[in-house]
């Protein structure tokens, strides 16, 4: 219900029932450009209900008459559910939701309506690889979210020399007293990594 020119209408207010009938008060309805609206409400979830505005019009010499004005329209109101992204591993990363709602980073749930097919895209930190998702979702990231649904993500750090660091062997005069520390996490590491002196 809105008003482009001529008359206005005023105290809008909302009613909803199952049956256009027997409606029950929602409330008084704050205007905005082009319209009213009635925001905070719980509806009921998956049955067809209707929703009508009533509203009051004043016209004639100097406003001097008035009378009332309604519409009404069926809806379906869908439920939504919540995806969650856990981030799990030694690395660290960011992974993103389309449609948009996970920032993950920060935010790392959102609501959507049921059924709606989520994909999720993890962007792994310099020092860092993806290594998959697993839970609620497929290994592509995605997920029908026909329910509360929790998706992990792996992150895992890189090994020195894919970041940056030196490859080269290190050399240890015989009979020299030298200790050497060694902090190695290798990438895609399947067999276990050994180092040899003679």
């Amino acid at each position: 219900m809105r008003s482009q020119s001529s008359p206005e209408v005023y105290d809008v207010f909302f009613e909803e029932s199952s049956y256009m009938s027997n409606c029950t008060s929602l409330g008084f309805a704050t205007r905005i450009f082009g319209g009213w609206e009635l925001t905070g409400l719980s509806l009921p979830f998956n049955e067809n209900r209707y929703v009508r505005a009533r509203g009051r019009v004043y016209g004639g010499y100097y406003n001097g008459s008035n009378y009332d004005i309604e519409s009404g329209r069926l809806y379906y109101n869908f439920p939504t559910y919540n995806l969650s992204v856990t981030k799990s591993g030694t690395g660290s990363g960011t992974v993103l939701s389309s449609p948009a709602g996970i920032n993950c980073g920060t935010t790392c749930s959102a609501d959507f309506p049921t059924s709606t097919l989520v994909t999720l895209t993890a962007i792994e930190d310099s020092n860092s690889y993806f290594a998959g998702f697993t839970g609620d979702c497929n290994s592509q990231g995605e997920v029908l979210v026909n329910g509360n649904k929790n998706c992990v993500a792996i992150f895992n750090l890189k090994s020195p020399s894919e970041v940056g660091g030196s490859s080269n062997p290190i050399t240890i005069s015989k009979g020299s007293r030298t200790s050497v520390v060694i902090n190695y996490t290798p990438a895609n590491c399947t067999t276990d990594h050994s180092v040899y002196w003679g």
